[in-house]
C-alpha cells in the first residue's frame, strides 16, 4: 500500500495519477489499516502487562 501523498512527477506522471490511479483508495485504506494494527498491539500489550 502507498502510503501517499504522491509524488507528482517523480513517481507517476499527473496524467496517470489523476485518471488510473489507486493511490488515493490506498491512502485511505492504509491508514485504517495502521489504526487496527495499532489498537489490537496497544491492547495486547496491556494484557501482557496486566498478566504478569
Amino acid at each position: 500500500m502507498h502510503p501517499g501523498p504522491i509524488n507528482r512527477g517523480l513517481e507517476l506522471d499527473s496524467e496517470i495519477a489523476d485518471v488510473r490511479s489507486v493511490v488515493l483508495e490506498q491512502v485511505t485504506n492504509g491508514l485504517a489499516v495502521r489504526m487496527a494494527v495499532i489498537y489490537l498491539l496497544t491492547g495486547l500489550l496491556t494484557k501482557q502487562t496486566s498478566l504478569t
